[in-house]
C-alpha cells in the first residue's frame, strides 16, 4: 500500500513507517522463511511447513500463517 501511494500516486508519507522485517529481537526474519510457489505454503528455516486457516484478512488480501515456537 505505501509503495502505491508512494511511487504511484506520487503522495509523500509523513508519518514514520516501522519496517519490521529485519527482527533483532531474537525471532526469526520474514527473509528466513521460503515459499514454495507449486505448492503455495510457506517453510519455516527448519523447513517444516506454517499451518493456515485459509481464511483471508485485510479486506481478503491477506492470508495468515501460523506456527508454534
Amino acid at each position: 500500500m505505501l509503495g502505491w501511494l508512494a511511487y504511484e500516486q506520487g503522495i509523500e508519507s509523513h508519518v514514520s513507517v516501522f519496517d519490521k522485517s529485519a527482527r533483532r529481537d531474537g525471532t526469526f526474519q520474514r527473509s528466513d522463511f521460503r515459499f514454495d510457489h507449486a505448492g503455495d505454503a510457506y517453510f519455516c528455516p527448519a523447513g517444516k511447513m506454517l499451518a493456515t486457516n485459509g481464511r483471508l484478512v485485510n479486506n481478503a488480501t491477506t492470508l495468515l500463517y501460523r506456527a508454534s515456537a
